[in-house]
């Protein structure tokens, strides 16, 4: 399919009219989990999965159905109709009949088994399949945000899209990935099936759904950050509060076959070592989790003790790194937050509490306070590190053994912390 220009238009034309195939049946064509009774069909969960998997073969073919599902694929008695034939490793794709799937069922087992490859696609046929890919996301989801296509559907297109990343098809400086990944977890978690063949869905299926929206948000996270307010770290943390729910309960194993290794140039692809360090992620209910995990990611370490925020780095200028950091953890502590940045020779501290701010940037001794109204941001203002050029000072520079500005006095009393008590952590682990 790959390789072939009209077996992929084909594909293409074949999967959006199985949309409206579906959408139109008020039933499955051969339904042993709908057509049967409802109490022999929920009574034993692996005739269940079985005769969800046999619906789901009869609809879009045996190869397709174990390019969705990955690592349920079973082998059942086959139904009589063409089949498209995806291959991992070639990438050929042809119709067959009936006998001639029965001839190559081994060697489509043995291939499929094996370790998940990447397609070969030659760099002058990349651009179409961008466009291709992007168009079939695009068919997911209907007008009004519901779900346009059934599961096994979503699955097939998820998994062809991760392919397409795992084989560079994307150029290094083309970020446009990015839109597809996160329009694929939309259409990922819907609740509610597109068709009746959903509604019979076992829990198999969703736990394959769940998987593989793991893989998908690990890719989206990669050169991005929950917490950070690029257009990446934006998209990121939006698919990633909707996704959130249901990637803390997969399970890495029920999507190994979508975890490629990274064997062609330009390849975005979604280590186990990554897809199980988003899953803890998910599973934290530290409501700091994400925003430390932004913050590593840039290579600083992060501490609390009693109040008080620590960002250690090799960073020179530390203005620009408290300020980021005092904005991101700011968001959870609605009444203030104190955060001091770190390196080797230098440190600066800020206590924050929208809009204002109160910075100490030794060797001066001396407070500063600032109005930050929105939508200006500590990062946006504090960015460049050279403070003649901030505006929104409020008033001069006080003194340390003045006391602490009405500012800082405020977030200290909620934070819990006396005065003298700060000035003595900053100054003697400062120094």
């Amino acid at each position: 399919m790959f390789a072939d220009e009209r077996a992929a238009r084909r594909f293409e034309t074949d999967l959006l009219r199985l949309h409206e195939l579906i959408a139109r049946t008020s039933a499955p064509r051969v339904s042993s989990a709908a057509s049967a009774t409802a109490s022999s069909a929920r009574s034993n969960s692996v005739d269940r999965w079985d005769a969800y998997l046999a619906d789901c073969r009869r609809m879009i073919g045996a190869p397709l159905t174990d390019l969705a599902f990955g690592p349920f694929r079973i082998g059942l008695p086959q139904a009589p109709t063409s089949r498209w034939i995806v291959s991992p490793v070639t990438e050929d794709v042809r119709e067959m009949n009936a006998e001639a799937y029965e001839d190559e069922a081994e060697d489509v087992d043995r291939r499929t088994t094996s370790e998940p490859v990447a397609p070969h696609i030659m760099p002058e046929q990349r651009a179409r399949h961008r466009t291709w890919a992007q168009r079939l996301v695009g068919t997911l989801v209907a007008p009004d945000g519901s779900a346009a296509a059934p599961v096994p559907v979503r699955l097939v297109v998820a998994s062809l899209y991760v392919q397409l990343l795992a084989a560079g098809v994307w150029d290094e400086n083309d970020q446009s990935w990015r839109d597809g990944l996160s329009r694929l977890l939309e259409a990922l978690r819907f609740e509610d099936g597109a068709s009746v063949v959903d509604q019979y869905a076992p829990p198999e299926s969703r736990r394959r759904l769940d998987a593989v929206a793991a893989v998908v948000m690990t890719l989206l996270i990669q050169d991005a950050t929950f917490a950070g307010g690029g257009e990446h770290d934006v998209l990121a943390a939006r698919a990633w509060h909707g996704s959130k729910a249901m990637i803390a309960r997969a399970e890495p194993t029920e999507a190994e076959d979508l975890m490629i290794p990274p064997k062609q140039a330009l390849a975005r692809v979604a280590p186990w070592s990554e897809v199980e360090r988003l899953i803890a992620l998910a599973q934290e209910d530290d409501p700091y989790a994400e925003v430390i995990e932004g913050l590593t990611a840039a290579g600083w370490s992060v501490t609390f003790e009693d109040g008080l925020w620590e960002i250690g780095g090799s960073f020179g200028n530390p203005i620009p790194v408290v300020a980021k950091a005092a904005e991101r953890l700011g968001r959870h502590h609605t009444n203030g937050v104190l955060v001091r940045a770190r390196s080797k020779s230098r440190w600066a501290f800020i206590a924050w509490a929208a809009p204002y701010l109160v910075l100490l940037n030794p060797p001066a001794r001396v407070w500063r306070t600032y109005h930050v109204p929105p939508p200006a941001t500590p990062a946006s203002r504090f960015s460049g590190g050279d403070l003649s050029a901030v505006p929104g000072r409020v008033g001069a520079p006080s003194s340390l053994q003045a006391g602490p500005p009405e500012a800082l006095r405020k977030v200290l009393a909620e934070v819990g912390l006396l005065y003298p008590e700060l000035v003595r952590r900053l100054f003697v682990h400062g120094t």
